[in-house]
């Protein structure tokens, strides 16, 4: 509560350092590999290491990874798989997109119009706080970007973010 109250009313320092997604993407799935192993769920991480570095708040764009890949866990079932790729944004050439998708059940389209609004939270078990989506959309704002999903009910959800790509030679 307090990192997305910081976040809201931009009192979070940002730490941004050029990154690269490769290595960055396998460590955030190795904190969640024993809870994906305990589910029968297969992390994948499906970046090209030709994508240039971008420059972000280590620590916050990590967190916002564990929520997503977290969440997807949680709502994948057994047998599925969670899969992490990157690509450089068609729109915006200084901004990578990094897209966290699933094999679960999909969201219902009256949760996705809400979906990162604070103490928003979808039906069934091991429901959170309602804040993990919320500071992840304060978290990659603060980094000029944008985050959404793209769900279908029965054929996964796909959370989207971008990031800026580092300027540092």
């Amino acid at each position: 509560i307090l990192d997305v109250n910081r976040l809201e009313s931009g009192q979070m320092p940002l730490e941004r350092e050029p990154t690269l997604l490769t290595g960055f993407v396998d460590e955030a799935l190795a904190v969640q590999r024993v809870l994906a192993d305990e589910k029968d769920v297969q992390l994948h991480n499906d970046l090209n290491g030709a994508l240039p570095p971008v420059t972000i708040d280590t620590e916050l764009i990590g967190r916002v990874l564990q929520n997503l890949i977290g969440n997807a866990i949680k709502f994948t079932p057994a047998g599925g798989a969670i899969h992490v790729s990157a690509h450089k944004d068609v729109v915006d050439a200084r901004r990578v997109v990094v897209s966290v998708s699933d094999t679960g059940p999909g969201l219902p389209a009256e949760v996705q119009a809400r979906l990162f609004q604070k103490f928003v939270r979808g039906a069934g078990p091991g429901r959170g706080s309602g804040l993990g989506l919320a500071f992840c959309r304060l978290a990659i704002e603060a980094h000029g970007g944008r985050i959404w999903a793209d769900s279908a009910p029965g054929q996964g959800t796909a959370f989207n973010f971008t990031l800026p790509i580092s300027t540092a030679d």
